[in-house]
């Protein structure tokens, strides 16, 4: 029919970002292993999709700050190192580079998703969206240096 658009098909970072983990792990619950099955994720796929859901997470930060924080460290950590991480473990690793003010931020959502802390952030938005500002600045600085064909690795343990 005339005027029809053609399909495209859409993103979705969290798939993306998953599916990557599960073929890096390549362990099935049964059955042959994911890679058998399953096309690789491209790196530069998979830190295109992690960088291009930022504006969609930032879209909902009031929400759930906790976990876009530490989603912001998790993909800072992978563009950086190809690493791929728990949220907890991105965000050690994220506090280690933040700037020392935003560093008890990063401690704080990580507690928060260890369970040793109320999700709670009252009276600290505002300074919770400047770490966020922050790491995405530093996000998308790293994406522009990022060498293409770098592998992806998956943190053990």
């Amino acid at each position: 029919m005339g005027g029809s658009r053609p399909l495209q098909a859409a993103v979705n970072a969290d798939l993306t970002t998953l599916l990557t983990i599960v073929l890096l792990g390549d362990r099935p619950l049964f059955g042959p292993p994911p890679g058998a099955l399953l096309d690789p994720v491209l790196m530069e796929d998979c830190v295109r999709a992690m960088v291009g859901d930022i504006k969609k997470l930032m879209g909902e930060f009031e929400g759930d700050t906790r976990n876009i924080l530490l989603t912001l460290a998790r993909i800072w950590q992978t563009v950086v190192t190809g690493v791929i991480a728990r949220k907890d473990r991105a965000a050690t690793w994220a506090q280690e580079r933040l700037p020392p003010e935003y560093q008890p931020l990063m401690e704080r959502a990580r507690a928060m998703y260890l369970g040793r802390e109320p999700d709670d952030w009252t009276g600290l938005v505002s300074e919770a969206r400047a770490c966020a500002d922050h790491m995405i600045t530093r996000i998308r600085t790293e994406e522009a240096r990022r060498p293409p064909g770098q592998p992806l690795r998956l943190a053990r343990g």
